[in-house]
């Protein structure tokens, strides 16, 4: 009889512990923050400064060797409708794009 009493104890004992683990406190976060902001701050500067370095290794090697091309190709699609059929073919098809160049 003593023995359950003290299992029983034991539980409710544990099952407020858990209660209480699983409460995330946001100044604790906000400490641990807090308490980490150089290394934040040295992480993401290093990341800033890495990428403008390869931005401007890629603007020095010519096109065909860079990892990072300067070259872009415009393009755009035009759809020609007919005031006939406004856009649908007799066949419920659209009718074929024509293609134009930039």
């Amino acid at each position: 009889m003593l023995q359950d009493q003290e299992i029983k104890n034991q539980t409710e004992d544990n099952t407020a512990l858990k209660e209480e683990e699983d409460e995330i406190s946001l100044i604790d976060l906000l400490a641990v923050l807090l308490k980490r902001k150089w290394m934040i701050i040295g992480i993401t500067l290093f990341a800033a400064i890495a990428v403008v370095i390869v931005c401007i290794i890629s603007l020095k090697l010519p096109p065909e060797d860079s990892f990072m091309p300067n070259e872009y190709t415009i393009s755009a699609n035009m759809l020609i409708n007919d005031d006939a059929s406004s856009g649908l073919s007799a066949s419920g098809r659209l009718l074929p794009q024509h293609q134009c160049l930039v």
